[in-house]
């Protein structure tokens, strides 16, 4: 090529900047114009402007952009004639430049590497080294602030000792520490005690309920009969530290009538397992795929088909529950799952012979077409006909090169401690919704499986980072909450709340009177225990819900305020009375026991002289108890 013709392609080049990309250039012109509307649990008009995937779904009028046309993107025709945003700022000439060019580029995300660290299945299994809990945490933290650093975000300051304590020990135990060990922490001048205390907190039992408790809620949401054995028995697992790998196997593959058979059995009909509820469940909750939008049909946003999907249901093609004393799981030796085929359309007996499955009646035109088992985006593995079949797909789905597992099981725990996925939703890893931080995901999933998929290591590399350790206050636009320059709120949930209400109350239980008895048989009126009664009146947020979305009511606010346990001297306010503790003290352990943190010298002066005002100090301790457990920082996780 002579000079003039180089110079020729790098004038072009120069003129014709690279498109941009949806996480680093859309993004966040969407996120500062349009989220505050069109974002969260419930977007305006069904849009969520926040990942690529939700613009393509589009909401109610449809998708919102059709890559490489401005024509027919919805998204293009309401910001370039500035009939959106219909509130506040509209967007600058500079800012429609950027989705204008986005749009007609295609509509792209970040690229093929950030397609692998969302976990795409190109990505493949990092380094079989383990890098340890503090040189993990320093690589996220690079990461991190190397990313707020291009956006030109500031992040917020490190958490205060009583913020850290009473956010790690909701986040670990899914309780608030006791006012002893929040005196004894805040006074303390170790300076590990915070590696310390996160060390504490993994070696309580309570740890094990509470991870048990939300792993067992995903699991059983729809067979809620199902969660207490699951979760006493998940929670002897995470207690143990068992690998995550282990404890998914046996889920997957469980035979007999333990505990583990629950995630097959939330996934019957009749006690009939379903192998199409249980392939979509796989994938969702262990691989982190939305892989049911493609069981009727070709998947609509990604290269997905109707054939993977039936193709990882075969696996459970031959799952059923024995008739016959003892009764549990197993797997028969002749298929169970039947369907009726488009008339016309027969099935042969010898098509379904082993490892096979007819796609579903309901399944679209190729209902009744045979699927043989086969590995997710992999291999058609080699099976003995006569089964079983699950194990094979338990030891692939939890290999250390499954390129799916490692990052779904990451990217549940990063939402866990910050209120939202490193891709989000947390159940939809995929090229179209790369993550928002994706080497922090790529970091934290080679250290998990160089681990051996140690949970509690992984929970070490989290909390250990300077990001899990900022304030919740300050930092940043409300619209780069992605980019974790501070760690966000969360609500608690309701067993955190009912439990943290014990703990801080001294009482052995909580009834209110908003929680109406239920039926019981033969139409009698049964009261369920007062914990399940709570719980099942505060737990109105779904249980793959963002854990920042505040979902209570007027009726849960009421329950609380007016509810009699609340509204009288409790064994705390007793205690108090009785070691007769003088009221700048009282008030006090009242916070430590409350909020686990000290009053400020305003909080101390206008409660003690409230107190004192108070014929009865039982009267007046309760009362400032009942202010402490009612404010908006009791049940919210900061």
């Amino acid at each position: 090529m002579t000079g003039s013709a180089w110079a020729a392609v790098l004038l072009a080049a120069a003129a014709d900047p690279a498109p941009p990309t949806f996480e680093a250039d859309v993004r966040p012109v969407l996120a500062a114009r349009c989220a505050s509307c069109h974002a969260g649990a419930a977007p305006k008009a069904g849009l969520d402007v926040t990942t690529r995937a939700g613009l393509l779904a589009g909401g109610k009028t449809g998708p919102a952009v059709r890559p490489g046309s401005l024509k027919d993107s919805l998204l293009w025709a309401n910001v370039s004639t500035d009939r959106m945003p219909a509130a506040g700022d509209k967007l600058t000439d500079a800012e429609k430049d950027v989705l204008r060019r986005w749009v007609q580029a295609g509509a792209p995300g970040e690229g093929a590497a950030a397609v692998a660290a969302a976990a795409g299945p190109a990505a493949a299994a990092g380094p079989a080294v383990r890098r340890g809990v503090a040189a993990t945490a320093k690589a996220v933290d690079d990461a991190v602030d190397a990313r707020l650093a291009r956006e030109k975000v500031r992040p917020a300051d490190p958490a205060d000792d009583a913020e850290f304590l009473r956010r790690v020990s909701l986040d670990l135990t899914g309780v608030i520490p006791t006012a002893d060990r929040a005196a004894a922490f805040l006074d303390s001048k170790d300076p590990d005690k915070r590696a310390k205390l996160v060390d504490e907190l993994l070696a309580d039992p309570a740890y094990g309920r509470a991870a048990g408790g939300l792993w067992a809620a995903l699991i059983t949401a729809d067979e809620p009969a199902l969660r207490p054995r699951l979760e006493s028995w998940l929670a002897e697992q995470f207690n143990a530290n068992r690998g995550w790998d282990a404890v998914v196997r046996d889920l997957v593959a469980a035979t007999g009538a333990g505990p583990e058979t629950a995630f097959v059995m939330a996934n019957a009909e009749n006690k009939k397992p379903l192998p199409e509820k249980l392939a979509g469940a796989t994938a969702r909750l262990f691989l982190g795929v939305q892989l049911q939008c493609a069981e009727c049909h070709n998947h609509p946003f990604t290269d997905w088909k109707q054939t993977d999907f039936w193709a990882l249901a075969a696996f459970y093609s031959r799952a059923t529950v024995s008739a016959k004393p003892p009764a549990g799981l197993r797997d028969s030796e002749t298929p169970v799952v039947k369907v009726n085929p488009p008339r016309g359309q027969k099935v042969a007996p010898e098509d379904l012979a082993g490892a096979v499955i007819p796609i579903g009646a309901n399944a679209g035109r190729r209902a009744g077409t045979p699927v043989r088992a086969k590995f997710f985006l992999g291999a058609e593995p080699r099976l003995d006909d006569k089964g079983p079949f699950r194990p094979a797909l338990a030891e692939w789905l939890t290999a250390a090169d499954n390129p799916y597992f490692a990052p779904a099981a990451v990217n549940r725990v990063w939402a866990q401690f910050f209120g939202r996925g490193l891709v989000n939703p947390v159940d939809d890893l995929s090229p179209e919704n790369p993550a928002a931080q994706p080497e922090v995901l790529r970091v934290l999933a080679d250290e998990f499986r160089a681990a051996g998929f140690d949970r509690k290591h992984l929970v070490r590399c989290v909390t250990a980072t300077r990001a899990y350790g900022r304030t919740s206050r300050g930092g940043t636009p409300a619209g780069q909450v992605d980019l974790y320059p501070r760690v966000p709120v969360k609500v608690m949930g309701p067993e955190a709340l009912y439990d943290s209400l014990v703990r801080a109350t001294g009482l052995k239980e909580i009834a209110l009177d908003a929680y109406l008895p239920t039926a019981g048989r033969g139409g009698a009126r049964v009261k369920p225990p007062p914990r399940d009664a709570f719980v099942r009146f505060f737990g109105t947020r779904d249980p793959d819900a963002l854990g920042t979305d505040y979902t209570h009511g007027i009726p849960q606010a009421l329950g609380l305020l007016n509810g009699p346990a609340l509204n009288r001297a409790t064994p705390v306010v007793a205690q108090l009375v009785k070691d007769k503790v003088p009221p700048p003290a009282a008030v006090e352990r009242l916070f430590l026991a409350a909020l686990s943190r000290r009053p400020t010298a305003d909080e101390a002066r206008v409660l003690a002289e409230y107190v004192a005002k108070r014929p009865d100090p039982a009267d007046g301790y309760a009362g400032a108890l009942w202010v402490l457990l009612n404010s908006p920082e009791f049940v919210l996780v900061k």
